[in-house]
């Protein structure tokens, strides 16, 4: 974490120096903005799994600052402790806007090393180019409407919320985004990359979001790729958000399509993942907290592959050559949120599976009791 600091001290000051340069008519703001950072932690009070209390499992922390250089360019550093991403890295975005109709953006990672040894190159801080990241694109307004994206390292093949594609294919290509009307939005992308002498894998993508009103939205997503480059080489999502006066229901699909080669399997396999919630605005039940008691549910098929190391396929691999074999899992628990950005959340889990996987592989359920604790910025 000191290291952590000191890279952003320093990349600060550089900020504040290219400000101080800048020209007149290009006034800079003075102020950081620090939305998207939070803070997360989690502690579990009952698992009947490991038959143990503990926390320090999921605390997760996001500090995200951005700042306005001037009127077309800002500049934002991102530093992720979550388990999908190293904890040595700061991700580093530079935007900038050249007149109306185009904006170029460039992901560079801050790689925090280890103290220099032996004149090892490798160590200590460096600044590199993210040359995976679909952040980097240089954008064109065609038209009021349209837009065409230039991804040089990868067009984002990914998707998901509540469940999150992982190892998805990364090529670059060109992306078109079309806003249809003020409630919706469409769009394509269409990329290639060279997998080796002559063998070449192409890659393409379609999708919408739909938002009629604040009650009701929807999204939809497809990727795939004609040769075999990731672990979840071709994935459809479906969201939808609906509310009716006080009562709110979020609905949520992905489909994979598995890559046998990737995770040693025999064959090809298909996975699917259902989410629901139904929840319940109950407005202030305390002073300047408010109250939202929920229930979902989550339905995995065997081979679902996603991004959750506690419940993605992968993971119950190694407690057992079946997996999970097919998992559900039923929660119940109620949102206290305060006007400062502080959320509590009890929560209680049944998880079910059609293999024994818990308790040293003897049983096929277990009860989960928790709480999340989240600060927003």
């Amino acid at each position: 974490m000191k290291k952590v600091l000191l890279a952003l001290a320093a990349l600060t000051m550089t900020v504040s120096v290219y400000a101080a340069d800048a020209k007149p008519e290009a006034k800079a703001t003075t102020t950081w903005d620090f939305t998207g950072t939070n803070v997360e932690y989690k502690h579990t009070f009952v698992d009947t799994d490991k038959k143990t209390n503990y926390s320090g499992k999921d605390v997760d922390l996001i500090l995200q600052v951005k700042k306005d250089l001037d009127p077309s360019t800002w500049i934002s550093f991102k530093y992720d402790t979550d388990d999908s991403n190293p904890d040595d890295v700061v991700e580093v975005l530079v935007n900038r806007k050249f007149g109306k109709y185009i904006e170029a953006q460039l992901d560079m990672n801050l790689v925090l090393g280890h103290e220099k040894a032996n004149n090892d190159p490798n160590d200590g801080i460096n600044l590199e180019e993210d040359s995976d990241s679909s952040k980097s694109f240089i954008k064109y307004q065609a038209t009021d409407n349209l837009n065409i994206k230039f991804a040089p390292f990868d067009i984002d093949f990914s998707m998901g919320t509540e469940f999150a594609t992982d190892d998805h294919p990364v090529i670059p290509g060109i992306e078109l985004d079309y806003t249809v009307s003020d409630k919706m939005s469409v769009y394509a992308g269409l990329g290639s990359k060279a997998l080796g002498q002559d063998d070449t894998v192409y890659g393409y993508k379609f999708g919408f979001a739909y938002t009629a009103s604040d009650k009701l939205n929807m999204t939809g997503a497809f990727s795939t790729a004609t040769k075999d480059c990731a672990t979840a080489n071709t994935a459809a999502n479906f969201t939808l958000g609906y509310k009716a006066g006080k009562v709110g229901f979020n609905f949520e699909t992905l489909y994979v399509g598995v890559n046998k080669g990737k995770l040693g399997l025999l064959e090809d396999k298909n996975g699917t993942g259902i989410f629901a919630k139904l929840s319940y605005d109950a407005g202030k039940t305390m002073k300047d907290v408010k109250t939202s008691p929920y229930v979902s549910v989550k339905n995995f098929s065997k081979y679902f592959y996603f991004d959750d190391s506690d419940d993605s396929f992968q993971c119950y691999q190694s407690k057992n050559p079946e997996g999970h074999g097919g998992l559900t899992s039923l929660a119940a628990g109620i949102d206290f949120t305060t006007s400062k950005g502080l959320t509590v959340t009890p929560e209680l889990e049944y998880r079910t599976a059609k293999n024994e996987i818990y308790k040293e592989e003897t049983k096929d359920n277990a009860v989960f009791l928790t709480t999340t604790v989240k600060l927003e910025f």
